[in-house]
């Protein structure tokens, strides 16, 4: 499994305690969002000398690097946004230690979703029909991305539901793309459509700049798991029950005429 895959499924936890009986360690949550800059291979070597590469979790650049730049990312989490690739470029990345891609065309050729370790993403569109998003969701895609060009503060109730209503089309990780880092509460309501990351211009980034959006990002609570409660429940044909919050639940009456009822909940991925 490609790490930024790994690093999405980890957001949120707990480190483990360690074993023995030492003096107490004080636990820290995982972050509630990923942070991924993006920039040019050109800008790599500013982001490494000011030392603002190290306030992010990934970096993401723009096209496929030469060997150098490659190699000068070291131990620093990458991967690439490409347009075309064939079976030699990809092989080409994947041994330079690229872990994803961000296909940018969907004029790629189809083996640029071959399975071979690194993870993938595309865009999702913000007015995604059924259709698409049912595709979506079979195709090998680990995330999508969503175009979030949003000035801080103007979140409006009317876009949180437009970008609601397009992530709830589909049920894999979602990072969202934008131009400038949303409000501490307005990422906070972006996290819980659910958003596990944000991918933010990073070119000219000083370490001031990335440790503040480190800051901002590492405020927000990790996201609360669903209660039984809170995920949707799809009724039954049959009787109904009302429990004591006065909420119903159907469900159909079994022929054997036990007290074991099969109710059919589904939610998204958390």
């Amino acid at each position: 499994m490609a790490k930024l895959i790994e690093r999405l499924h980890e957001l949120g936890k707990t480190e483990s305690a360690p074993i023995g009986f030492g003096r107490p360690v004080k636990r820290k949550h995982k972050p509630g969002l990923l942070v991924i800059g993006e920039a040019s291979s050109g800008q790599i070597k500013s982001l490494l000398s000011k030392g603002a590469i190290e306030h992010l979790d990934a970096v993401l650049l723009a096209g496929t690097p030469s060997g150098e730049v490659a190699k000068s990312l070291g131990d620093v989490l990458w991967g690439a946004r490409v347009s075309k690739l064939d079976e030699k470029g990809l092989d080409e990345l994947k041994e330079s230690g690229c872990d994803f891609i961000l296909v940018e065309s969907e004029e790629a050729p189809a083996v640029i979703l071959r399975d071979d370790g690194m993870a993938r993403g595309k865009e999702l569109p913000l007015d995604v029909t059924e259709r698409q998003a049912r595709v979506l969701e079979d195709l090998p895609f680990d995330f999508l991305t969503l175009k979030y060009n949003v000035k801080p503060e103007k979140l409006t109730v009317a876009g949180l539901l437009e970008f609601q209503a397009a992530v709830s089309m589909v049920g894999k990780h979602i990072v969202l793309e934008v131009s400038e880092l949303p409000s501490e509460s307005e990422l906070s309501l972006l996290r819980d459509l659910p958003v596990d990351a944000v991918i933010v211009p990073a070119g000219g980034l000083t370490a001031k700049q990335g440790k503040s959006i480190r800051k901002a990002i590492d405020a927000i609570d990790p996201r609360k798991p669903r209660s039984h409660h809170d995920e949707p429940t799809i009724a039954q044909s049959g009787k109904t029950i009302v429990d004591a919050e006065g909420h119903e639940d159907g469900f159909e009456e079994d022929d054997d005429d036990d007290d074991d009822f099969d109710f059919d909940t589904r939610s998204r991925r958390f």
